[in-house]
């Protein structure tokens, strides 16, 4: 199960259930979480008094435009720590917005080979886990 920030009353309701639980930070948590001391307080407030009675799988977060100088390192600490990447992908719009090039099996799941490079960017040294995924709801942009 996937809670995108740490509510109490969510937590504590899934004490005891046997449910692995993804934890989202909240954006507005992300830059303070740069510096170890608040990381620690932060793990140990929303992770820490809730373990062993919940099992917590994964730890990311959702990021804006504006955290995107920070992916860099983060996934620098990742690759290096041997924890998964967790990616929301929604293939459908790179599909819609470019169909000549994006093929369908790439928004399908089905491709057998790499669809899309970024530059010269191909894959990460870390695992990604695909923490959401979808179409858009209607079929078309907005």
């Amino acid at each position: 199960m996937r809670i995108y920030d740490p509510d109490e009353a969510t937590l504590q309701a899934l004490r005891e259930t046997n449910i692995e639980l993804i934890l989202g930070a909240p954006n507005e948590d992300l830059q303070s979480l740069v510096v170890a001391s608040t990381t620690n307080e932060w793990v140990q407030k929303n992770i820490g008094a809730f373990s062993p009675a919940i099992s917590f799988d994964t730890l990311s977060s959702e990021m804006n435009a504006n955290a995107t100088t920070y992916i860099e390192p983060i996934i620098s600490f990742l690759a290096s720590t041997g924890a998964p990447l967790l990616a929301n992908i929604y293939l459908y719009f790179a599909y819609i917005s470019d169909p000549k090039t994006i093929d369908l099996n790439y928004a399908l799941l089905t491709a057998q080979a790499t669809v899309v490079r970024d530059g010269t960017l191909e894959s990460f040294n870390t695992e990604i886990v695909v923490s959401e995924a979808g179409w858009a709801s209607v079929g078309v942009l907005n």
